[in-house]
Formats: C-alpha cells, structure tokens, sequence
C-alpha cells in the first residue's frame, strides 16, 4: 500500500494500516517497525511502546532484541531498555541462551549478559 508496511491477520483482514516505512514480525506482542529513519517496537495495536530511536531493529529473541545505534549493535528488553551495550560490528539473535558476535573482524559467543563464552577469533 504505497510503499508502506502495515499487518493482516489470517483472514487478510487489516489489523494494523500500512503506515510504517518497514515492519519485522511480531514476537510475543512486540514487532520492530520503522517510522521515518528510526527503529522501535510496536504492539499488536500498531501503537509504539519502544519510541523509534534505533538505526536497525530486530526482532525478540529468548527476550532481548539486537538493535544497532551509532553503527554498533547491543541488544534491549522488551521494554526498550539497553541491556547489553551496543558494541558490535555485527550481532544475531539468541538461540539456546547464545548470540553470535562480530567485533573488530572477529567472531565470538555471548551469553545474555553480555559475558564471552566463546571468545573472538578470526
């Protein structure tokens, strides 16, 4: 709908109106959805509850979201809080309590505090 991002429900019944410039997927009520250059998270009544602040968002993972500001990735709760500092060049998302991390052209494991499990190597 004119280049804009909005939700249908199964029945394609519009549940949200396409007035978002990007949208991720819903993950236990929070989506990510872009409003002009920023990033934040919406309900499922298409309403922010994390402002748009970040330059990239994904979706939740085990809780946690990577979200990147300033061209380094840390990863935020659902209530938009940062929990883990953006510090990465690059960063997934949680699977099995891990997420795997770039930083300085090397790879490595964090756990959801933020703490190496595996440390960086090439």
């Amino acid at each position: 709908m004119g280049g804009r991002w909005g939700f249908v429900d199964n029945t394609r019944k519009i549940t949200i109106n396409a007035h978002f410039e990007e949208a991720g997927n819903f993950v236990k009520g929070l989506a990510p959805a872009r409003q002009g250059k920023q990033w934040g998270y919406i309900n499922p009544a298409g309403i922010f509850v994390v402002n748009p602040q970040f330059d990239k968002a994904a979706g939740f993972s085990e809780g946690l979201a990577s979200v990147r500001q300033s061209g380094r990735w840390g990863f935020v709760d659902p209530s938009g809080k940062i929990v883990i500092n953006p510090q990465f060049d690059e960063a997934e998302s949680f699977a099995n309590g891990l997420v795997w991390v770039k930083t300085g052209g090397r790879f490595g494991y964090i756990n959801t505090s933020g703490k190496y499990v595996w440390n960086p190597t090439k």
